[in-house]
């Protein structure tokens, strides 16, 4: 192999080099996207929930509504759980 061989060689494999970076960083990138999309979505969505006081599911407009419907099926379930102590 003479020097021009050797120099396309290496060239061609830094080239390789920087696009599987940049394709690594791309795909990374549009996941972080993927995701905020997916938080934002399910922030401002409905949800129903089913359990044992809502056998047929219960209708939870907003997301802080869902965290107070959890937490007091939490406290309902583990009454003598550390979350359902004040910490007055």
């Amino acid at each position: 192999m003479n020097r021009s061989t050797k120099f396309k060689h290496l060239t061609l494999d830094l080239i390789c080099a920087v696009l599987l970076i940049l394709f690594d960083q791309y795909t990374k990138n549009l996941a972080v996207e993927k995701l905020k999309d997916w938080k934002y979505s399910v922030s401002r969505g409905e949800f129903l929930i089913y359990h044992g006081g809502a056998v047929s599911g219960k209708r939870l407009p907003m997301l802080d509504a869902l965290y107070t419907e959890l937490n007091i099926i939490n406290r309902t379930q583990y009454p003598l759980s550390l979350e359902s102590f004040a910490l007055n």
